[in-house]
């Protein structure tokens, strides 16, 4: 019933089409011969499409046209940035440096996605505006590999200080800004 209606409403603005044509093709017409074509005023349809040559234009210059688009959360940007990772990247550790590298991965995982997200939003991000990629994350995290292999114990306080003043502090030049990446990297 739905792909009739659908067949039904194309043949319908194909005809007006072809109607309008043909009358400016034709003026001695006689205006009695007109045929009324009346649409239901409930009708509604809901029509995916890509673009086409023979889709009629009428329909889709007074239709509401919807847009899908990836989506730029902060979830999906995680999971982007997760699969930048190599599938060895966590197992050519024992037990408990693997545990503080997949937890401190994770916040820099974390924290780079706010870095992204909050620059897209100048100048209430920051007050100038830094382009993050993903270099400053693969740079984080092999600065992380690093420090969590030659260390007995979670080097937290250093790799927060070399990310907060070299890697994403060393692009800041606004003092207010740089409190901030502090301030995010700390949390």
């Amino acid at each position: 019933m739905f792909e009739t209606r659908i067949a039904e409403t194309i043949s319908i603005v194909k005809a007006n089409e072809n109607k309008k044509k043909k009358k400016d093709d034709d003026e001695d017409e006689e205006d009695g011969e007109d045929q009324k074509i009346r649409i239901d005023p409930k009708f509604r349809i809901w029509a995916t499409t890509k673009p086409d040559a023979d889709f009629p234009t009428f329909i889709a210059m007074n239709s509401i046209k919807i847009v899908c688009e990836t989506s730029q959360s902060i979830k999906s940007h995680m999971i982007k940035n997760y699969n930048l990772i190599e599938k060895n990247y966590f197992t050519e550790l024992d037990e408990e440096r693997m545990l503080n590298l997949k937890k401190l991965m994770y916040g820099t995982v974390l924290m780079h996605t706010a870095f992204y997200h909050r620059s897209q939003y100048n100048p209430l991000g920051f007050n100038k505006d830094y382009k993050f990629s993903n270099s400053d994350f693969e740079c984080s995290k092999e600065l992380l590999k690093i420090f969590v292999t030659n260390s007995s114990e979670a080097p937290i306080v250093m790799y927060q200080t070399v990310l907060s003043e070299i890697i994403y502090g060393g692009k800041m030049s606004d003092y207010r800004d740089e409190i901030l990446t502090s301030e995010l990297v700390g949390d």
